[in-house]
């Protein structure tokens, strides 16, 4: 823990039971550390895992998702082994597609804090790219906070479109979403994975839809925090922000509509959800992983809780 509250701090504070679990909460995780050779204390430590990155289970985003090295003792090579060590490991993995820094699911870190920008360089000599604004070279991704007073949306507007929870009927209409070209990109994100979990599950009404003439053109996860569900180690910020808090996650809007169209049917989608969690008594909503209409979002009353950058490369362009 030590380790942790020197990297990385507000507004991530854990304690070190819930962060062991989340660390070991992956189906394929290692984690190195390295140790004073006298007093045993750890100097560096590197959390790494897999997440599934296709639809049948073969392929992965290798994941570095966490490398701490304690403040007395970097620049000594701690962080350079650690980081060599675990790249070395990631590759041999079978079915890696993508390196990514920072975690996929479960969410640890999305990526490289903003706040922690003092460290691109290290990254940045080992090939990363951090300061473009594309995917995986460094465009910003944030972590939201909206507390349900200062939502702002007006319901009087008309349109064509039906938003309403996920049902034993709809299972087949998503699966085929899934399944769909135009939501491969985030297959690679694994989000896909995300989907199938809560299709195989009891509660199918864990996803909120947005549909035009029964079909649909977006939809979201939402998920319980804390004890309530394994989603307290899966996407733990959400519970660990504050128990008034709702989650979601994974939001998905089809590619082919038009921009104004498409603000409609991300709003209508969003007050849903809105509209679902108050019925659970919850005051406020946790949304991860934001890399589109940050400033829109804001000005509907989402307030920024943690800033990432997105950082990952494709191993089959990796040097």
């Amino acid at each position: 823990m030590t380790l942790w509250r020197q990297c990385v701090g507000k507004p991530f504070l854990i304690d070190s039971d819930t962060l062991g679990s989340i660390l070991e909460f992956p189906k394929y995780v290692k984690n190195f550390i390295i140790r004073h050779p006298i007093s045993g204390d750890a100097l560096g430590f590197c959390a790494t895992h897999l997440s599934p990155a296709d639809r049948n289970g073969e392929k992965y985003i290798a994941c570095l998702a966490l490398i701490f090295v304690h403040y007395f003792h970097r620049n000594e090579g701690i962080g350079m082994s650690l980081y060599r060590h675990a790249i070395e490991e990631l590759k041999k993995a079978h079915g890696v597609i993508r390196i990514k820094l920072g975690s996929s699911f479960p969410r640890i870190l999305y990526g490289p804090l903003q706040e922690m920008a003092s460290q691109d360089n290290w990254f940045r000599r080992r090939g990363w790219q951090f300061y473009r604004n594309l995917p995986g070279q460094g465009r910003a991704v944030c972590d939201f906070v909206l507390d349900f007073s200062d939502w702002v949306f007006d319901s009087s507007t008309k349109v064509p479109f039906t938003f309403r929870e996920a049902n034993q009927g709809d299972k087949s209409k998503v699966l085929d979403l899934l399944k769909s070209r135009s939501f491969d990109m985030y297959v690679k994100m694994g989000w896909y994975d995300q989907y199938i979990k809560v299709l195989n599950g009891l509660n199918p009404d864990d996803i909120v839809l947005a549909l035009e003439d029964e079909v649909i053109v977006a939809m979201a996860l939402t998920y319980k925090t804390r004890s309530e569900s394994k989603s307290q180690y899966n996407l733990p910020w959400a519970g660990i922000a504050g128990n008034d808090l709702g989650g979601l996650t994974c939001v998905f809007l089809s590619s082919d509509k038009a921009v104004t169209t498409k603000a409609e049917i991300r709003n209508g989608l969003l007050n849903a959800v809105v509209v679902k969690l108050k019925n659970q008594n919850r005051k406020r909503l946790f949304w991860d992983g934001i890399s589109e209409d940050i400033d829109d979002l804001k000005k509907l009353g989402f307030h920024e809780w943690a800033k990432y950058r997105e950082i990952w490369r494709d191993v089959m362009n990796d040097n």
